[in-house]
């Protein structure tokens, strides 16, 4: 088990230092095989102290003027997924401080330093006092991609696509 960067799976993938990978969306998986897995709810967290933290959800556009938290070690396209950049009504995403991981992300946002657009795992696993999750109602659900070399030959590797596509959720 290998974990790999922010929206660098596929680049591990396809640079041979692993031989499948749990995909997060959107990423190129043009030459590779993959499967669906899942799709979570994104969620937003902010620090506990935001006047728009603990509301039971909230639009993209409630929360557009807030500033995310963002990583350089992803595609740009990818951030931009994230922090749905361009917005519904044309208006770009406002970004705040940069993050080298979840730890860093979870702290800059609990310090008013940017929020978050994050899935729902992630909100339901990070639980802190200091920060506060709710559902982004109207922003395109995160997809779970299982992705493999389309030539790969291994049976361990066609033993795990078959147990994982049989336990799909």
């Amino acid at each position: 088990m290998v974990k790999a960067g922010w929206g660098q799976e596929v680049a591990a993938l396809r640079g041979g230092e692993i031989d499948i990978a749990v995909v997060w969306q959107p990423q190129d998986l043009n030459g590779l095989a993959s499967a669906e897995l899942t799709t979570e709810a994104r969620y937003i967290g902010l620090p506990a102290a935001h006047p728009l933290a603990g509301r039971e959800s909230l639009s993209i556009l409630e929360v557009k003027d807030v500033a995310l938290t963002w990583t350089r070690q992803a595609p740009p396209e990818w951030v931009s997924w994230w922090a749905v950049d361009p917005r519904p009504d044309g208006s770009r995403a406002v970004y705040g401080a940069e993050n080298r991981s979840v730890e860093e992300q979870l702290d800059n946002v609990a310090s008013g330093n940017g929020a978050a657009i994050s899935p729902a795992s992630m909100a339901a696993f990070y639980v802190r006092p200091d920060l506060r999750w709710s559902p982004l109602r109207d922003v395109e659900p995160l997809r779970i991609d299982l992705a493999w070399n389309s030539d790969e030959r291994n049976p361990v590797i066609g033993r795990f696509v078959e147990i994982a596509r049989a336990t799909r959720s």
